[in-house]
């Protein structure tokens, strides 16, 4: 629950989901309306920060779903 407030309030709280995936597309030379894969070590069972970014984009509007591989 610490890890989860602290990154809320350092990472999440003070970025904007537009501008951060907008960035991320950027970084795709000549590429449009590609989707972008949020990458961990973690199984997609476990916990990771991964899921509270995947939350917090869904929040704002993003689609974020778990790949099945």
């Amino acid at each position: 629950d610490y890890y989860i407030k602290c990154y809320k309030e350092q990472v999440t709280d003070v970025l904007d989901a537009d501008t951060v995936i907008n960035d991320l597309h950027n970084l795709i030379d000549n590429v449009d309306d590609k989707d972008i894969a949020l990458l961990c070590y973690e199984k997609p069972t476990d916990f990771c920060h991964r899921h509270l970014v995947a939350k917090w984009l869904t929040k704002n509007g993003f689609l974020c779903k778990e790949l099945e591989l």
